[in-house]
């Protein structure tokens, strides 16, 4: 099994005379996603600060550790 994290993969072939021929490549296995976090944007918390409450029709919401690699975010209402 190949571990979680950055490896080297290696072929080399040689042929009947003995001559050789190398590449590698260079892969990262990862099977862990970070757990985003959202939080209502602290100029629409119109209630007690931090309470999450708001009389704001359209609210900004604030997306954070979203992985860099990461292809889909969806959010829902």
């Amino acid at each position: 099994d190949v571990g979680e994290g950055k490896h080297t993969l290696t072929v080399e072939a040689t042929d009947k005379a003995g001559n050789k021929t190398t590449q590698q490549l260079d892969f990262i296995i990862d099977t862990l996603l970070s757990e985003p976090t959202i939080v209502l944007d602290s100029t629409d918390d119109s209630g007690t600060k931090g309470d999450n409450l708001t009389n704001v029709n359209k609210p900004t919401f604030l997306l954070g550790n979203i992985d860099a690699d990461a292809r889909y975010v969806t959010v829902e209402v």
